[in-house]
């Protein structure tokens, strides 16, 4: 993807934010904000930044267990709206009722 942008820390991390060092993650957010605005000003009018950690998933050539993140500069229509985003809306559905109390009740503890 033209413009795609790979983030890696330097040291090691397995892939959850929370193992970095306060200071790794205000640097890591300050470098990704950075370019987030240079590729919306210069390339795109809009751009993807994501983080995966799925450990579940075995190492290939696809997928590594070390934190990274991509930013994708984005266009509506693009290919990869065209390939991925047309599929989302029949993936997300509105929360019920009864559940949108629950995410609250297990994250207070």
């Amino acid at each position: 993807m033209p413009g795609h942008l790979l983030v890696i820390p330097k040291r090691h991390i397995e892939g959850r934010l929370q193992d970095a060092t306060k200071e790794e993650q205000e640097e890591i957010m300050s470098f990704l904000a950075e370019f987030q605005a240079k590729i919306l000003e210069k390339l795109t009018p809009g751009c993807d930044i994501r983080q995966n950690y799925k450990p579940y998933v075995e190492n290939s050539n696809t997928h590594i267990n070390h934190m990274h993140f991509h930013l994708y500069p984005r266009k509506y229509k693009d290919e990869l709206h065209e390939k991925v985003d047309i599929h989302r809306k029949s993936l997300y559905q509105p929360l019920p009722e009864e559940e949108k109390e629950r995410p609250f009740q297990l994250l207070s503890d």
